[in-house]
């Protein structure tokens, strides 16, 4: 009869988010290579439907660390980890690069530059004088940041 209808409802409802559930598929993988600070991030994860597999490493100079883990209905584990010791702490090289890549959005690399100079909105438009800001010394810079710190601080104080 009509009087057991919501719980009908509720109970397709269930089903079709189970349904989701199982039809969902998708694979990634990140990784960061940084000799700037000596340190690497790993990650992979492929998922077929309830069934979930990943991995994910990294290493700091100390330790290298990888982790295997398994997701499904019985929930979440960790498959497999290795620890592999690799040194007395991270090797910074100033000169490095830091390549990033990722499945999803390519590949780039960065230098401790391109970090250390923030881009002016400014030096967008490529004007012919912009090569020779470059090798002027960078005290405008400092006292830009130097008044932007203290209208900051002028903010907080309101």
């Amino acid at each position: 009869g009509w009087h057991d209808y919501d719980g009908e409802d509720a109970e397709s409802e269930e089903t079709l988010e189970k349904m989701q559930a199982k039809a969902a598929q998708y694979s990634y993988d990140t990784s960061v290579n940084d000799t700037i600070n000596d340190h690497t991030i790993q990650r992979q994860e492929e998922r077929n439907g309830l069934a979930l597999k990943g991995m994910y490493s990294y290493s700091d100079g100390f330790f290298r660390r990888t982790v295997h883990y398994e997701a499904d209905e019985k929930g979440y584990r960790v498959v497999k980890e290795i620890n592999i010791p690799i040194g007395n702490g991270p090797q910074v090289d100033p000169n490095g690069k830091a390549d990033v890549s990722s499945s999803l959005s390519g590949a780039y690399s960065i230098t401790a530059d391109d970090i250390a100079k923030p881009k002016r909105k400014e030096a967008s438009s490529s004007s012919p004088d912009e090569a020779s800001s470059e090798d002027a010394p960078s005290d405008e810079s400092e006292e830009q940041q130097q008044e932007e710190e203290s209208a900051e601080n002028q903010k907080k104080n309101k």
